[in-house]
């Protein structure tokens, strides 16, 4: 174990969490890695990845935090074996509480987001929100991070619409409320007890084909924006939005539409919960090959995927968190106790992916086009040395080059190590003879 190891190790030890440790040794615990990933229009193909940690003894490190430090300085590497990672480990919470054991199985973020879906019936609208982007689908890690930020520019922009939106709906009930009541405290109070008859929102974000953020928004608004001409409402809120008129798409909602407007929140949630987000198949020669969904990548970077104002009333679940109860008579356990186990990942028919993955070329044949690129490489020396040596090849530039690649090449030196010896002395000899033909020309007197 030389230096570079130890003080990665003692950083690793010293000043990250445990949470950190434990993915840490996920990946280096008896297996070897190497960072062999391509890029598709649709998946991040892999066989073998590590996280590549920075040494930085002044900063205590979390899981969140080394997520942050590789988005800004753009390694898929480390954001692939997080989310590798956290797709397919559970962390189970066991406590004692009377004479029971209960244990709680919740997967990380990829898997244990909370699907939320709106009670009320009395929304009026349902709002579409998209924006022009100028990156389209491509190949390339470089856009990926590109992408999770202008997704993030999509979200203030949204966010600061419903907040331009609420506010103009509260200066509107205040004017018209100024009318009747005078003292400020009564008249605070009664525009925000009315602006939450008049007015709610429930928002989902929705991921394009090219992976860029819409939002749908289920919303009831006051009667004195739906009793506007169309083309202003959709030119305020072009406007709200920042986004262009042909960006805002308003339907009215028909009355008794509490089905529907639960089955478009479920479509749309539950398309982040899949098993399929990561997958694996197997090759002809027994390589497993993993395979991760672009969309699946850049989804799991948004924070939150819904949200809703205060005064929507929700129905909550998480598909994949569990509780199980147990009799804990005569069972010794500690206040709490912490583990954590990995889910399955589920296995694919290689053959539905073999068109894809004629671009991935897997760690083994890697190394076999390697050692077939090193053996010709090798054979071309000697063989150049042979006839440099049988007087037919000239070049002392190039044998030169063969020289040096022969010292560093062990197997060279084990089994030619006599043609090497002579290549060497010949080379030597010819160089002398050269320096001595120049000092003989230097020393000519030339007779004019």
């Amino acid at each position: 174990m030389n230096y570079a190891t130890i003080n990665i190790i003692s950083y690793i030890y010293g000043y990250t969490s445990k949470s950190f440790r434990e993915f840490y040794s996920d990946f280096y615990n008896f297996r070897e890695y190497s960072n062999n990933y391509i890029i598709t229009d649709d998946y991040i193909i892999f066989d073998s990845i590590k996280p590549n940690i920075s040494i930085k003894p002044d900063k205590y490190l979390t899981l969140q935090d080394f997520y942050k430090q590789s988005k800004r300085e753009k390694r898929l590497d480390n954001i692939l074996c997080l989310f590798f990672y956290k797709f397919k480990t559970i962390t189970k919470i066991r406590i004692k509480k009377e004479d029971k054991i209960i244990s709680i199985h919740n997967p990380y973020k990829e898997l244990s987001r909370t699907i939320s879906f709106p009670e009320d019936k009395d929304f009026t609208h349902l709002l579409t929100v998209t924006y022009k982007h100028n990156l389209g689908i491509s190949s390339n890690k470089n856009e990926i991070f590109e992408i999770m930020q202008n997704n993030e520019k999509v979200r203030k922009k949204v966010n600061n619409g419903i907040h331009r939106m609420r506010s103009y709906i509260y200066k509107k009930l205040k004017d018209e409320l100024k009318k009747k009541i005078t003292d400020k405290e009564i008249l605070n109070r009664k525009v925000k007890e009315l602006k939450k008859v008049v007015f709610k929102y429930f928002k989902v974000y929705e991921l394009h084909k090219s992976n860029h953020l819409h939002a749908h928004i289920l919303v009831k608004l006051p009667s004195f924006i739906t009793k506007m001409e169309f083309g202003e409402i959709i030119k305020k809120m072009s406007k709200w939005f920042e986004t262009e008129i042909n960006g805002i798409d308003l339907k009215r909602l028909k009355k008794g539409n509490g089905d529907r407007v639960k089955r478009y929140v479920l479509k749309y949630m539950f398309k982040q919960f899949k098993y399929d987000n990561v997958f694996y198949v197997e090759n002809e020669k027994k390589d497993l090959i993993y395979l991760i969904k672009k969309e699946a990548l850049i989804r799991n970077d948004i924070p939150r995927i819904i949200s809703r104002s205060r005064n929507v009333k929700t129905k909550r679940f998480k598909p994949l968190f569990r509780i199980e109860e147990e009799k804990g008579q005569g069972k010794e356990i500690k206040e709490k106790e912490i583990t954590r186990y990995e889910m399955g990942i589920e296995r694919k028919d290689y053959n539905k992916f073999k068109e894809i993955l004629k671009q991935f070329k897997t760690k083994r044949e890697k190394y076999i086009e390697r050692m077939i690129e090193e053996a010709e490489k090798r054979t071309e020396v000697i063989n150049k040395m042979q006839w440099y040596i049988d007087g037919i090849y000239y070049s002392l530039e190039d044998i030169e080059k063969c020289i040096d690649y022969a010292m560093n090449d062990k197997l060279i030196q084990e089994r030619y190590k006599e043609l090497l010896a002579k290549t060497i002395s010949k080379f030597n000899k010819d160089l002398e003879e050269i320096d001595r033909i120049l000092e003989e020309d230097e020393n000519e007197e030339i007779d004019f």
